[in-house]
């Protein structure tokens, strides 16, 4: 993290933080004062709504839905994320 860029601290802290969670990914990668914090900050809130897997109130609401008779795909849940946490990203990091 002490020589990534903008970007790619932004897209390393969604990355984790889809994988992890953002909780875990933030103690992980802020372990030392990272390059550019304010881009690690924006990836780790963002990075979970890429997919159903990447946050807790995901699973939650995917499993209440179907519980309650709704069909949601979790396949659409993650090309909308992708779009929207994308471009979410993209604008933060260029108003920032």
């Amino acid at each position: 993290m002490a020589s990534s860029g903008v970007w790619a601290s932004a897209g390393i802290g969604a990355g984790v933080a889809n994988v992890i969670n953002n909780l875990p990914a933030a103690a992980l990668l802020s372990s030392k004062l990272p390059r550019h914090p304010y881009a690690l900050l924006f990836g780790l809130d963002l990075g979970p709504n890429l997919a159903v897997l990447g946050a807790m109130s995901s699973m939650l609401w995917l499993r209440v839905a179907r519980h309650n008779g709704a069909r949601p795909s979790a396949l659409t849940f993650s090309r909308v994320g992708v779009f929207v946490t994308g471009a979410t990203l993209v604008a933060a990091l260029l108003l920032n």
